[in-house]
């Protein structure tokens, strides 16, 4: 399951406007392999849609089937907003209708140990 957390105005290049849809995704624990400390984190992504403002409103809290999932892509470079460090990533996050639940143990992210608990959100949200 995703959620619906936000919406962003975007212009194109040709002057039109468009919103996108912000998504969270379930709650991750991941494991640093400098501290060795787990930290709490969601992934997130953006997915463009054709609704005005005003539907975006109403769909804010809306939740969805599916799951946010790491993509391959060209490596860029993503500068940290806190600390200002200069990473280099060649993944990127996309919603993904499907809702197989994925158990990624001791997953290795760029020196980052990652457990993914997406079944016990799945069974948490049912219950909800």
């Amino acid at each position: 399951m995703v959620t619906i957390v936000n919406f962003k105005r975007t212009i194109k290049d040709d002057g039109t406007e468009f919103f996108l849809l912000e998504l969270n995704g379930g709650i991750e624990f991941v494991k640093s392999k400098e501290t060795e400390r787990l930290y709490a984190t969601m992934r997130k992504c953006f997915i463009s849609s054709t609704f005005d403002e005003e539907v975006c409103k109403t769909l804010v809290g809306t939740k969805l089937e599916g799951n946010i999932v790491k993509v391959s892509c060209p490596p860029y470079e993503f500068v940290n907003k806190t600390t200002g460090e200069t990473i280099k990533l060649d993944f990127r996050y996309e919603y993904s209708q499907d809702e197989t639940p994925k158990v990624n143990t001791n997953q290795v992210m760029n020196g980052i140990e990652s457990v993914s608990f997406e079944p016990i959100n799945n069974l948490i949200s049912s219950l909800n």
